[in-house]
């Protein structure tokens, strides 16, 4: 359903390009941080693709960590050919989470938007390596405790309610992205 809407509403039928969609995944997120992240890619037009990738973990390297991320994003190519050199872009994020570390509980989400922006080498007709970096505002509502709190005192009824909300800015959709062009 979500690729179908991305494909109607980059204009896919409008023209024909050679590379028409890719498919990624962030190997800096993958590898040291244990969070695997798969995406997709589609060509919008001669100077513009829109992206949209998933990630998440289960506990990595033994932590008691869960997390769920979706991101879309837009994307403006300089070179005239997506997929390769340097672009621009504006990005979405959703993030779910339940991180214990230490005696400290975070149990909630996040939504933010920002910039991003990147080089893709290309690595042959259909490789390429995507260093990506950017800025986001984020914005967070969880249930903060400690492990000596009483869990039911974070219950209103039979609702949860979070107790810690907020904003921030910080570092967003860094990575080094392995690319494969399918035609």
């Amino acid at each position: 359903m979500t690729i179908a809407f991305l494909l109607v509403a980059s204009g896919f039928g409008q023209r024909a390009f050679a590379q028409q969609f890719a498919i990624r995944s962030n190997a800096l997120s993958t590898g040291p941080l244990q969070t695997p992240d798969f995406g997709v890619e589609i060509i919008a037009g001669e100077h513009s693709s829109v992206s949209f990738s998933v990630a998440g973990h289960y506990k990595p390297y033994g932590l008691d960590t869960k997390l769920i991320t979706v991101q879309p994003q837009y994307r403006f190519w300089f070179s005239g050919r997506p997929l390769n050199r340097e672009y621009v872009g504006v990005a979405a994020l959703y993030a779910g989470y339940d991180i214990r570390l230490g005696k400290g509980i975070y149990n909630g989400n996040a939504v933010g938007a920002g910039i991003t922006g990147g080089y893709v080498l290309s690595m042959g007709k259909r490789w390429g390596i995507e260093f990506s970096g950017g800025l986001a505002l984020i914005a967070f509502n969880q249930k903060r405790y400690t492990r000596s709190d009483s869990y039911e005192d974070y219950y209103a009824g039979d609702s949860d309610w979070a107790n810690s909300k907020g904003y921030c800015l910080m570092p967003f959709n860094l990575g080094v992205t392995f690319i494969y062009i399918i035609k």
